[in-house]
C-alpha cells in the first residue's frame, strides 16, 4: 500500500508516572516518562483476543479481547495503538 493511500494521524501517547506510598502516608509521583505526540499513517484496526486461567492468581477467568490501530509512525517503525490515542487529521 502506497502512503498516499493510508490515512494521516497523530499519536498522542500520554505520559507515564509512578506512584510510591511510603509508611508514614506520603506519596510520591515520580515521572517515568512525558508526554509524547507522533505523526504517522494509519494501516488498520486489529482484535487481540485470548484466553485466561486467571483465577490461579485471583482474578477471573475467561476470553478476553481488546482493539488496536496499526500505525507507521514517520520514521517508518509500526506500532499498536490503542484508539483513543489515535486522531485522524485527513478531514476538517
Amino acid at each position: 500500500m502506497q502512503k498516499n493511500e493510508l490515512r494521516p494521524c497523530i499519536v498522542k501517547i500520554g505520559k507515564i508516572t509512578e506512584r510510591k506510598r511510603f509508611l508514614n502516608g506520603e506519596q510520591e509521583i515520580n515521572v517515568i516518562k512525558e508526554a509524547e505526540i507522533y505523526k504517522g499513517y494509519f494501516h488498520t484496526w486489529e482484535n487481540d483476543a485470548y484466553v485466561s486461567n486467571a483465577y490461579l492468581i485471583g482474578m477471573s477467568a475467561g476470553q478476553f479481547s481488546s482493539l488496536y490501530g496499526v500505525v507507521e509512525f514517520e520514521d517508518g517503525t509500526i506500532h499498536k495503538v490503542d484508539p483513543e490515542s489515535i486522531t485522524f487529521i485527513d478531514r476538517d
